[in-house]
């Protein structure tokens, strides 16, 4: 198993992916959120995982702002795949755990995710920020964040803003 950043010689093997790994309802949605992701900035953080050259987990962090206060810098991961074959053997907790590690690298203060907790709780994400989500939320508990620097979201608040892609009401 290798991880490493995509590159856009990935992009139909990503956007495959995100086909095969979803329900039919969303995979569409999802498979075209993560390629506007990839290429709406330089600073989006696109990682693949991959065996025999093959592309079997996706995923994407990418900036955040947060009103009222502009010393943090903070990232947002969504979306996050992994081949249907290769579910359940810890390939999107790695890539989550290698993405974080890289973000840390550059200075990255938090990341925030809007997921299930039984799942991100595992990678140390948590509730304790005071953060608000773009939009209301249907399931307030699955707003979740971590700190890369110990404190950053210590005595923050404010309304996250996402990049363009991620700031529709549907994907919350």
């Amino acid at each position: 198993m290798h991880y490493r950043k995509s590159t856009s010689l990935d992009f139909t093997s990503i956007e495959k992916l995100y086909m095969e790994a979803f329900d039919s309802n969303e995979r569409e949605v999802v498979a075209k959120l993560a390629l506007e992701l990839v290429g709406e900035s330089e600073s989006v953080l696109s990682l693949v995982a991959t065996e025999d050259d093959e592309i079997i987990g996706h995923i994407v962090f990418s900036p955040m702002k947060i009103a009222s206060n502009n010393d943090s810098l903070a990232y947002i991961l969504a979306p996050l795949a992994v081949a249907p074959a290769k579910q359940k053997q810890g390939i999107g907790s790695q890539l989550i755990q290698f993405g974080l590690k890289t973000l840390s690298e550059i200075g990255v203060d938090a990341v925030f995710v809007y997921g299930d907790p039984n799942y991100y709780n595992r990678s140390g994400f948590n509730r304790r920020h005071k953060i608000e989500a773009p939009y209301k939320l249907e399931y307030s508990v699955a707003w979740l964040a971590i700190e890369l620097t110990e404190n950053s979201l210590q005595g923050v608040s404010g309304t996250a803003s996402c990049l363009s892609p991620l700031m529709s009401s549907e994907l919350w």
